[in-house]
């Protein structure tokens, strides 16, 4: 019967009203909106947590944003919000693969792009108010895993190409396929496929629910939170995924709770403006490859491709153009002298990256390593969710082998958010990991500059280097571009 519902309108109102809490949303999208009824498991999730939400849900299969362009009844559902108003909230679905395919060649497939913007232009010329999420949508193992190499290539893929989109059309991005990717990992024992290894079932359906609920509300679920008929333990399950998913993961238990008493913020950026606004606060690089450490990027200046701010986080992406791959460098416009200075990052995976967190001094006169270096956090693609902080000096560098690094495991390093610190004062430089210290360098006190050059300011960076003597000394993998370093914010404290 589910298919018979192909390509037709349904419209479900939850109140005969609307009140001032009701939420008009609509969804647009095929069978992977349809099948197992996620926008009524929306509703009566939402219902269950004292919430009310008006539903408009339109229908078209194929190509989807391309026939929904054609479709009389989507541009007639995008002007109906209900009751004379404007919908609150839009999920525009697509064609699983189409995303993937247009992160992996954006001139193949111009029209991905400008279906999108139309569609979204659509629905702001009748709910400019509107807040438009594009859903990346699931991977799935059915047609050798859509066509691409992997499940994971096909959810990473997914996930750049929507932010790609969401990012030139002004829109947000559902990351529902992160949560099913999560929940294959957690809970395997929920069956989120039907048995085509394509559509969700019933259980994938309320994930879908549960991440557009999140992403609506922002806010956890509480006991009440409808089960909308499922086994209780499995639907708890998807909740925290979705939960896990949405709402992010190793942050502190409190905003700031690792920051050392008697520190007060001093600057900060948390992305969550434009993209427009990064030159504001940053400088970016314009270098060739090979400049330094035999990095093969070529790292372009404030360009939207290698540095864009997507639902309140920085990713800086690494990407093949051409023959070459670029990725972004950004030097922080400000420069400090002492302080605490916290980033909360998630680091990409793949052999050949190496992201890094890390300070260096204005003055650079003295030239590296006599003028300082502080590594607050590296990673590199080749040695996964093993972080490093490392100082160099003239006494103390790599290039002499008497560097002092220091590095942990860090369980989903690659993959979560970790929170990396640096505190800076005359008598020593720690750095830490979730608030737990790793390195420890203190001030001999001798005076010397080539032990301890950390007299002066030194400005933030903030890159996604390719291959190098480090990131690249076992090889890099092209498979895992694009890839992107998360940063969820940048705080400077200072007492």
């Amino acid at each position: 019967m589910k298919r018979l519902l192909y390509g037709i309108l349904l419209l479900l109102a939850v109140s005969p009203a609307l009140g001032q809490d009701t939420k008009s949303v609509l969804c647009i999208g095929n069978s992977f909106t349809y099948v197992g009824n996620s926008h009524q498991k929306l509703v009566d999730l939402a219902a269950s947590q004292g919430h009310r939400i008006q539903m408009n849900a339109q229908y078209v299969g194929g190509f989807t944003f391309g026939r929904h362009l054609r479709r009389d009844e989507t541009l007639n559902a995008i002007e109906r919000a209900g009751l004379g108003a404007s919908y609150d909230y839009v999920f525009l679905q697509n064609q699983s693969q189409l995303h993937a395919r247009y992160a992996m060649d954006p001139a193949r497939y111009p029209y991905v792009l400008a279906d999108a913007k139309e569609l979204s232009g659509r629905v702001r010329q009748y709910s400019p108010d509107a807040v438009i999420f594009l859903e990346s949508t699931w991977s799935y193992p059915a047609g050798d895993n859509g066509g691409f190499s992997s499940l994971g290539d096909f959810d990473r893929l997914s996930d750049f190409g929507t932010e790609f989109l969401a990012e030139a059309c002004g829109d947000k991005v559902s990351y529902i396929g992160r949560a099913f990717a999560l929940a294959r990992q957690e809970c395997p024992e929920v069956p989120l496929l039907a048995d085509d290894q394509k559509h969700q079932s019933d259980y994938g359906a309320y994930l879908k629910a549960c991440v557009n609920y999140l992403m609506i509300f922002g806010e956890p679920f509480d006991k009440k939170a409808s089960a909308c008929g499922l086994d209780a333990k499995m639907a708890a399950m998807l909740r925290e995924v979705a939960e896990h998913s949405v709402l992010g993961n190793g942050r502190p238990a409190s905003d700031g709770a690792y920051v050392p008493k008697g520190y007060h913020l001093v600057w900060s950026d948390e992305f969550s403006g434009p993209a427009d606004q990064l030159s504001a606060k940053w400088k970016f690089e314009d270098w060739a490859p090979r400049r330094v450490n035999r990095e093969l990027q070529r790292y372009v200046p404030d360009d939207r491709r290698t540095a864009y701010i997507s639902d309140g986080v920085l990713r800086i992406v690494a990407r093949k153009e051409g023959n070459e791959v670029i990725s972004a460098r950004m030097n922080s416009a400000e420069s400090w002298k002492y302080g605490y200075m916290e980033a909360r990052i998630r680091l990409p995976k793949g052999l050949g990256t190496w992201p890094a967190y890390w300070m260096m001094p204005d003055d650079e006169s003295a030239r590296w390593p006599r003028c300082g270096e502080i590594d607050i956090m590296e990673e590199v693609g080749m040695n996964p969710d093993v972080v490093t902080s490392t100082i160099h000096c003239a006494a103390y560098n790599h290039a002499r082998g008497t560097h002092r690094p220091a590095e942990r495991l860090t369980p989903g390093a690659e993959g979560e958010f970790h929170v990396y610190a640096l505190e800076w004062t005359e008598d020593y430089l720690r750095t830490f990991v979730d608030g737990v210290l790793l390195l420890d360098f203190p001030n001999d006190k001798t005076g010397n500059m080539d032990t301890w050059p950390f007299e002066k300011n030194f400005h933030i960076i903030l890159n996604l280097a390719w291959g190098g003597s480090w990131g690249g000394q076992k090889g890099v993998d092209e498979r895992t571009l694009p890839c992107a370093m998360e940063v969820d914010y940048v705080r400077v404290y200072q007492k």
